[in-house]
């Protein structure tokens, strides 16, 4: 969870210096939160008599999975017993409304599902490797999906350790991957005053996309003999992703004064808004079979294990793949 922001000690210097003290509470609290982009994760990198200066150019392209992900993400507000928020329609004498939260009513821990995870329904990738050394390769990639009309694109940079022994090829893959993710998020923004119970409520909603890095591993195992047509290759991998810099900007209904941007002469402020953090443990299968000297052809599918994300509808997530590894 975020940490929560105060203001205690420049009101304490205030209150020497101006004789002020803050005089209100304001709450930020994350209602739902829809998360859209893939679970991009490193090429299958084969090892098969490794060279020094060899450059292998990979495009990949895999089958998204159709079945999306839900679960709950922290931060949400208390609810009343049917676990709805519950608030009061107030008429104000020009006609206009605002809305309270009485502090009596929504006395119950929120337990239903305000995370939704929507996966792509396909993946374009494009990878450059080169042997720095028969041991070492340096890795650059991209990949490109689509979500509910959003192109997403992620880039990826690593090293790779490579060994290739009699009939076994293994390879060690470690780098930075900056990934997109465009997010929907429903805020809460309670405004109180530290001698009421009362709140005054406002409601955000917000669509934009946010850019992040993460660190990412894996290991290849392949078989390596050249009397059989197909060989077989094993890859561990673990991604992750993160999304921490939401903020409510635009209001759902029309305030009399809206709570952005707050003065912080005079409020408190708690922002118990959840991050979203996902990791994903990868186990990818797969056969291998060089078309000729130069081109190499590898399936498999990628199954991948959520890890993070409580109370999720599913953990498993599988993908199909294809991808060509031209060898120069």
């Amino acid at each position: 969870m975020k940490s929560i922001h105060s203001i205690a000690s420049v009101c304490v210097a205030a209150i020497v210096l101006f004789g002020c003290a803050p005089t209100k509470e304001l709450t930020m609290y994350l209602q739902d939160l829809q998360v859209n982009g893939g679970t991009t994760t490193p090429p299958v990198h084969i090892t098969k008599e490794p060279r020094e200066n060899e450059i292998h150019i990979i495009p990949r392209i895999s089958v998204g999975s159709t079945n999306n992900l839900t679960g709950r993400i922290e931060g949400h507000t208390k609810v009343n017993r049917n676990g709805v928020f519950e608030v009061d329609t107030v008429v104000r004498g020009d006609n206009g409304v605002y809305y309270q939260d009485d502090g009596r009513t929504n006395t119950f821990t929120y337990e239903g599902r305000n995370l939704k995870r929507v996966f792509p329904s396909y993946n374009l990738g494009f990878d450059l490797d080169f042997g720095l050394s028969k041991s070492v390769a340096l890795s650059f990639g991209t990949n490109y999906a689509e979500v509910s009309g959003q192109g997403l694109w992620s880039y990826r940079a690593g090293l790779g350790f490579r060994s290739h022994r009699e009939h076994l090829g293994v390879r060690f893959d470690v780098g930075w991957q900056w990934e997109e993710l465009y997010y929907t998020a429903q805020t809460v923004v309670a405004e109180r005053p530290l001698s009421s119970s009362v709140s005054t409520v406002a409601f955000y909603s917000d669509e934009s996309k946010s850019s992040h890095g993460r660190f990412y591993v894996s290991i290849v195992f392949n078989t390596v003999h050249t009397d059989w047509l197909f060989n077989g290759f094993l890859q561990l991998g673990m991604t992750s992703q993160k999304l921490d810099d939401i903020k409510p900007r635009h209001l759902d209904f029309v305030l009399l004064s809206p709570f952005f941007p707050v003065p912080m002469d005079n409020a408190v402020q708690d922002d118990k808004r959840g991050d979203y953090l996902s990791t994903m443990v990868h186990v990818v299968p797969g056969l291998y079979f060089d078309v000729d000297d130069r081109i190499r052809f590898v399936a498999g599918a990628r199954v991948s294990f959520e890890t993070l994300i409580e109370d999720r509808t599913r953990s498993v997530l599988v993908t199909p793949f294809v991808q060509l590894d031209f060898q120069f």
